[in-house]
C-alpha cells in the first residue's frame, strides 16, 4: 500500500527543490560575476540543482518522468503543434496585457538588463538562447514549474480535486518569482504560467510541446532584443 505524502510534506519537497535551484544557481555568479557568462550559466546550473533535487526526492516511488512531464508523446506533429499555439498564446499575452497594463499606469517589465547582457555581440546572443531560453527556460522552467510543482500541488488535499486550483497556484507562484521584473512582470508572468500549465493539460501531462513552445518565445525576445540594439529594426 502507498502512502501518501502529508501536506507538509509536500510543502517541504517544494522547498527542498527551490533551494536546490537557488543553491545551484548562485554557483556561476560565484566564479564569474556579474558578467553574461556568468548569469548565462546560471540558469542551466539552477534547473539541474532543481532536477537533481526533484529526483533524490521522487526516486524511490518511480514517479520522476511522469511528475516531471517527461514522457512519451502519442504524435509529434501534434506536440509541435500545441508548440505553436504555447509561442502564439505568449505573445498574444505579452500583446494584449502589456497594452492593459500600460492604460493603468504599470510600466513595462524589467528586462532591460538581461537584453543588454544577451546582446553584447553574436557570441553572447547564441550563448543566451542555448543556455537559457532552451536549457534554462525552456526546459528548466517547464519541467520545475509545470512538471514537479503541479505534481506536488495536485497531491494536497486542498487542490486534489481541482485541477484548475492547481493551475492557478502555480501560476500564481510563477509570477511572484518573477517580482524582480516590477509589477506587470508578475501578471503577465502569472498569466503565461497558467498558459503553459493548460498547454501541459491539453498535451495530456507531457512537458515538451510547452517546453518547445517556451524556448521559441525567448529565443525570438532575445532575437528581436539584439536586432533592436544593434539597429538592425527600429526600437
Amino acid at each position: 500500500m502507498t502512502t501518501r505524502p502529508s501536506p507538509l510534506r509536500l510543502l517541504l519537497h517544494i522547498v527542498l527543490v527551490a533551494l536546490a535551484y537557488v543553491a545551484a544557481s548562485t554557483v556561476p555568479v560565484l566564479a564569474l560575476g556579474q558578467t553574461s557568462a556568468g548569469l548565462a550559466l546560471s540558469s542551466p546550473a539552477g534547473m539541474l540543482g532543481g532536477v537533481g533535487a526533484a529526483w533524490l526526492i521522487l526516486r524511490r516511488p518511480g514517479t520522476f518522468a511522469t511528475a516531471l512531464g517527461l514522457i512519451q508523446v502519442a504524435s509529434w506533429p501534434r506536440t509541435l503543434a500545441l508548440a505553436a499555439l504555447a509561442a502564439g498564446g505568449t505573445f498574444a499575452i505579452f500583446s494584449v496585457d502589456g497594452a492593459a497594463l500600460r492604460l493603468v499606469g504599470l510600466p513595462s517589465p524589467a528586462v532591460g538588463e538581461t537584453i543588454a547582457l544577451a546582446t553584447q555581440s553574436p557570441a553572447h546572443l547564441a550563448m543566451w538562447i542555448v543556455l537559457v531560453a532552451w536549457l534554462g527556460a525552456g526546459f528548466g522552467e517547464e519541467v520545475l514549474w509545470r512538471g514537479f510543482l503541479i505534481d506536488r500541488l495536485a497531491r494536497l488535499p486542498a487542490l486534489a480535486r481541482s485541477p484548475m486550483a492547481v493551475l492557478v497556484v502555480q501560476a500564481a507562484v510563477f509570477g511572484l518569482a518573477h517580482a524582480y521584473q516590477g509589477a506587470a512582470g508578475v501578471v503577465i508572468t502569472g498569466l503565461i504560467g497558467l498558459w503553459f500549465g493548460l498547454i501541459r493539460h491539453v498535451a495530456g501531462g507531457a512537458i515538451w510541446a510547452g517546453a518547445i513552445g517556451h524556448a521559441a518565445v525567448d529565443t525570438v525576445m532575445l532575437s528581436l532584443g539584439y536586432a533592436q540594439e544593434t539597429g538592425l529594426i527600429g526600437p
